[in-house]
């Protein structure tokens, strides 16, 4: 009774982080990414983040050169503009 109590609540987390964070973000991205595939994802919630995570910290410059409009909800997200802080940030040439 007490394993069937916790596997049950186990699987209902793992829908529901499936179906919010697995889908609901997949339809979000889709609308800026048509060409994106949503990946198959697995029946688990044992998944970490990977690798050493590296801080981009933004100034004025970038806010004038990337703007935010209250629409575009992946503005700070697109590849051009991590390039844009990386070079700025440490010094990278082309």
């Amino acid at each position: 009774m007490i394993y069937n109590r916790l596997t049950r609540t186990t699987n209902r987390s793992v829908r529901r982080f499936r179906k919010t964070l697995g889908n609901g973000v997949f339809k979000l991205a889709k609308r800026h990414l048509p060409e994106m595939q949503q990946p198959d994802y697995v029946f688990s919630n044992n998944y970490m983040t990977c690798g050493t995570p590296v801080v981009l910290m933004t100034d004025a410059e970038y806010h004038e050169k990337f703007p935010f409009d209250g629409k575009n909800i992946f503005v700070h997200h697109m590849p051009e503009h991590y390039l844009w802080l990386l070079k700025k940030n440490y010094s990278v040439s082309d």
